[in-house]
């Protein structure tokens, strides 16, 4: 299967993406990638540069196979709660609930039919 890749963000309250998130998804491994606007320093949200950015670390997680590059939250506009530990992760142990949609997308694996 050929990987295929995703993007979505994180927004804040004026609606803007200030956390871009990249996944790479194949038959038997997953990417993330994470990009993060520094609104502190100045820096406007960018689509297409976070994109770039978060597409690289994904890439860089899934040629390495490893998780790479914690997040130092002082650093950035999302806080601890987020979940986001480290800008580059390799098959994470825990994905959130449109990720999960996204990986069973790729992997044509069907979504449950509820019962009317």
């Amino acid at each position: 299967m050929e990987t295929k890749t995703y993007f979505y963000y994180v927004r804040d309250e004026r609606k803007a993406p200030v956390v871009t998130v990249c996944l790479k998804i194949n038959d038997t491994e997953v990417a993330r990638g994470v990009a993060f606007v520094n609104t502190a320093a100045g820096d406007n949200p960018c689509k297409k540069i976070g994109r770039q950015i978060a597409e690289g670390r994904a890439t860089r997680a899934l040629v390495r196979k490893a998780t790479l590059d914690p997040i130092h939250y002082f650093d950035c506009t999302v806080d601890e709660g987020d979940d986001f530990h480290n800008k580059c992760v390799y098959n994470p142990k825990t994905v959130h609930p449109l990720e999960q949609k996204l990986i069973n997308n790729a992997r044509g694996i069907e979504p449950e039919q509820e019962e009317i």
